[in-house]
């Protein structure tokens, strides 16, 4: 029943309490306001001495999966009780409930809740009309029941448009969890219920008042509360509760014919058809897209839209997720609005779950869609070091932003079928001061020195010392992008890129070049009538460059702009769509990367055996230049453990091993292009592989066909090499220099590469490659710390290698971590009741990737979220955003984000100017 405006004195507003989340005591005055009028305008004697609560308006729905998310019930009203608060809102869909129990503190399988309805609102029992909502004592789901009589109901129905999530965990936003910053964080663990009465299961409406009972029950902790007492045998003093109302409520046209599509439902994660046919990645932000149709009308029509979720034949938390939309005539799917749409809780996204739509519209249709069943494929999670190029000097660097190294690798994020990728953010000096056009080298000895190091900690521990990277990416301060893919002759794990066609998308586009690791290449190849790309792919399916399918930017805020048209061009083409994102993702691109990235092992897998340096052979080293007059050179080769590169793409080029008397032992086959894989022209072609070790060798040749290019002799005897500083009981801070003597009694030149352990050895990490001088200052700043740090020289004369370590052990010191926010980005536009993402990433040099507990989230001095991911409401206004972090030394470093939250008009206006120019 609505408070009519005539019954209100002039002047007098009911207005709504301010405060974030109110005591009960703070609404009764407007509450027995309220019940006078309901009084005089003729109301049951019953209910008109129950003064009501009044539920304020949630222009964002909380998220109903039993956890209380920061800022999520901001402006709920409370009321309370013995074991906990019951706190509500309502939307013109739903009566949103969240019951903390903060009194059960033990964990008990057999707790359960009931809310009973008036659903005719006389204030008595009304058999077979009126509701109680509890759970099926075996699955859990919350399903209604009718009352029969007092305290008599029927069996539960076999469906429900409510949902109800629960937990049994502690939360910040009811301060069960506590942060002793930043060191304790104490945990007051209890059960949490959310429940979404439907309005129109009840038969009620925003602007009309719901009488509610509520049980909470424990029989572990032998309790049984009911609000109000006895209220499953009388209705006379039920919780009275008056829903808000936001805008008119509008019924329809009555001539208005609504039905589901024939393929009503669509899962997206980036792109996707309507049969959805196109495989998803578990654990991956993805949204649910529904269609209907609306005809017999010229006005979009009010309609309820149901998403259910069941796994394993049980209902998801939250199910369904509901909401109430104005679908127009003529659904467009290009415009997001057309279509109700759902972002899915994370709950929802693993496993096998059947998915169905239903509508219900407001003068009594409704239908059902049949299951869509979805399977989500766990993804392992790839490491990829982004390493910032200074192509300055080591005095005055010259580098790109973190701002736009952080946007490519949230595109990169958003479009590939990945659930996450760990980037790990690497210090310039890895490479050192160099060039655009020497970065490929660079990296590809960087990756070279990785895997060495990787390999002698895994086989002094039995266990990977760090991840190893499938990919390094250089991120340049200018020139377009390059990658080094194998079917080019390339290494297939570098790649290095500032903006080119693909603006934001040029990691992405680098990157998918090298995944492709067929030797003959097809989907890491350019699209065909890419705008001028070259080395078309030979498999692809399309008649033109565009990606045929609606495409969906995950990334926040989720709006119109979200939906990739058709029409925009694949990210491999260097076409642009005048529009950001310019590209995106085809579903053949989608296909072949999905195959193309791991599985996640199974949790129930066995562990893999550890390693030992048996498992790993002795490699040659081999790396050198083609140039395009026919000419070539070898550098000086490294004989040490490695992994043998494969595959290799076959071609004219070969390196030869021969023994002493001319014999060949071994020949390796490879190719060689002087066109680069953006189609430019270049003045060299740098090779680099791991060949087997071959007893015998005496001659290492580069050969093109039967013509020698460049040769190795393998001197009589190798060099000598030893540290001298630092050689032990030293403690190293800042800028610091190595030195070492050698020497060669065959008057070999002689090429060095360094590295460094902080723990005597379990683990090696790269500090220089291919230096011709007997020192190196590195800054010691950007070294893990450790107590047993030790320097190591390797030393080839061309083919012989020695090396030598620091006689004892010296000290560097421990370094802080290093957080970086990458959501919210600084110019994301905020509103009042959105829900925030505030996503952060973070590099120790000692601990690696750092543990969900180590990261805190602050609003000015207040802990809102823990954890690498938190979701939060903020109030309108300005905020001080502050990450911190913390390892396992205890050491704290923070990064600052200043926000605007602005206020939310509740309006969205979409415009788009139609084929005959008109603008709709």
């Amino acid at each position: 029943m609505k408070i009519h405006s005539h019954l209100l004195a002039p002047g007098f507003v009911l207005q709504p309490p301010t405060d974030a989340m109110p005591r009960r005591g703070s609404t009764w005055l407007a509450g027995w306001l309220v019940a006078c009028l309901y009084f005089f305008a003729g109301l049951p004697p019953a209910l008109a001495q129950v003064p009501p609560l009044v539920s304020n308006f949630a222009r964002k729905a909380p998220h109903i999966d039993g956890q209380v998310g920061w800022g999520e019930w901001q402006g709920a009203q409370q009321l309370n009780f013995d074991h906990g608060v019951i706190s509500f809102l309502n939307d013109d869909a739903r009566l949103y409930l969240l019951i903390d129990v903060l009194g059960q503190t033990e964990f008990d399988p057999g707790d359960y809740i009931y809310l009973t309805v008036d659903v005719d609102g006389d204030a008595k029992i009304t058999p077979r009309r009126d509701l109680n909502f509890t759970l099926n004592s075996v699955t859990r789901e919350l399903r209604p029941q009718l009352y029969l009589g007092p305290g008599i109901w029927t069996g539960l129905l076999p469906e429900t448009f409510s949902g109800k999530g629960e937990t049994f965990d502690a939360f910040l936003a009811d301060n069960s969890l506590r942060v002793d910053f930043p060191k304790t964080v104490i945990a007051s663990r209890h059960r949490v219920w959310e429940v979404a009465i439907d309005l129109g299961e009840i038969g009620s409406r925003p602007g009309a008042r719901v009488g509610l009972g509520v049980r909470v029950a424990s029989p572990k902790m032998q309790f049984a509360e009911e609000l109000p007492k006895g209220f499953t045998r009388d209705f006379s003093r039920l919780i009275q509760i008056e829903l808000s109302q936001f805008l008119p409520f509008f019924d329809g046209d009555p001539k208005a014919v609504i039905s589901l599509q024939s393929d009503p439902l669509e899962i997206t994660q980036a792109v996707q058809n309507r049969q959805n046919t196109l495989p998803l990645v578990q654990d991956k932000t993805t949204v649910a897209r529904t269609y209907l149709n609306v005809s017999g009308t010229s006005s979009a029509q009010p309609v309820w839209v149901y998403l259910y979720g069941k796994r394993g034949g049980v209902d998801l938390p939250g199910s369904p997720l509901t909401k109430r939309v104005h679908v127009p005539p003529g659904v467009d799917r290009r415009r997001l609005a057309d279509t109700p749409w759902f972002q899915l809780p994370a709950s929802w996204v693993s496993g096998t779950v059947d998915f169905r739509v239903k509508f219900r519209a407001t003068l009594g249709v409704q239908a059902t869609s049949a299951a869509t069943t979805i399977t989500f494929t766990p993804k392992a999670v790839p490491t990829f070091w982004v390493v910032p190029i200074n192509t300055g000097s080591a005095a005055s660097p010259t580098l790109i932003s973190d701002a736009e190294i952080t946007s490519q690798q949230n595109y990169l994020r958003a479009m590939y079928p990945l659930p996450e990728v760990n980037f790990v953010r690497k210090s310039w000096t890895a490479v050192g001061a160099t060039t655009v056009d020497n970065t490929i080298t660079e990296l590809r000895d960087l990756y070279n020195q990785a895997a060495f190091g990787w390999i002698l900690g895994l086989i002094f521990t039995g266990t990977p010392p760090f991840d190893l990277p499938t990919q390094i990416y250089g991120a340049t301060p200018s020139g377009g992008g390059i990658s080094d893919p194998v079917w080019c002759g390339g290494f297939g794990n570098v790649a290095r890129g500032f903006r080119g066609t693909s603006l934001e998308g040029t990691m992405a586009h680098e990157i998918n070049h090298n995944l492709d690791r067929d030797t003959s290449g097809t989907w890491g190849h350019h699209t065909p009538f890419g705008c001028g790309a070259s080395g078309a792919d030979p498999s692809w399916p399309y008649a033109n460059a565009n990606v045929q399918e609606v495409g969906f930017d995950t990334r926040p805020p989720i709006d119109n702009d979200n939906v990739i048209p058709a029409t925009f061009p694949d990210i491999m083409s260097y076409c642009q769509s005048g529009a950001t994102p310019t590209k995106w993702i085809t579903p053949y691109r989608w296909n072949n990367l999905f195959t193309r990235f791991p599985n996640a092992a199974s949790a129930s897998a066995a562990p893999p055996p550890a390693l030992v340096a048996a498992d790993f052979p002795i490699v040659y080293y081999i790396s050198g230049y083609l140039f395009p007059n026919g000419t070539g050179q070898l550098r000086p080769v490294f004989v040490q453990l490695g992994l043998p590169t494969d595959p290799i793409a076959k071609g004219a080029y070969s390196i030869d091993l021969f023994d002493a008397a001319g014999r060949l032992l071994r020949s390796t086959s490879f190719m060689a292009s002087f066109v680069d894989v953006e189609g430019e022209k270049v003045d060299r072609f740098y090779f680099d592989y791991q060949i087997p070790a071959v007893k015998g060798t005496a001659q290492i040749a580069l050969r093109h066909g039967q013509l020698t290019l460049a040769t190795i002799k393998v001197s009589a005897r190798p060099p000598l090499v030893q540290v001298k500083i630092p050689n032990g009981g030293e403690t190293w801070k800042g800028v610091q220099t190595i030195e070492w003597g050698a020497d060669d009694a065959d008057g070999d030149a002689l090429t060095f590469n360094v590295l460094y352990t902080p723990d005597g050895g379990a683990t090696w990490f790269p500090v220089a490659t291919a230096l011709k001088k007997q020192s190196y200052q590195v800054d010691s700043t950007a070294l893990p710390g450790g107590e047993k740090a030790r320097i190591r020289v390797v030393v080839t004369d061309g083919f012989n290698t020695s090396q030598d370590d620091s006689d004892d052990s010296f000290i560097v010191p421990n370094k802080p971590p290093q957080p970086r926010i990458v959501q919210p980005q600084p110019d994301t536009l905020l509103a009042a009741g959105d829900t925030i993402c505030f996503q952060a990433e973070a590099v120790d040099l000692e601990d690696g990737a750092l543990p969900d507990s180590a990261f805190f989230w602050l609003d000015g001095q207040t802990v809102f979220g823990i954890g690498p991911k938190v979701l939060a409401v903020l109030a309108e206004g300005k905020h001080q955003i502050t990450l911190v972090t913390v390892d396992s030394q205890g050491l704290v470093t923070q990064a600052d984000l200043p926000v605007v939250v602005h206020p939310d008009s509740g309006i969205r206006l979409n415009a788009e100017r139609l084929a005959d120019g008109s603008v709709r």
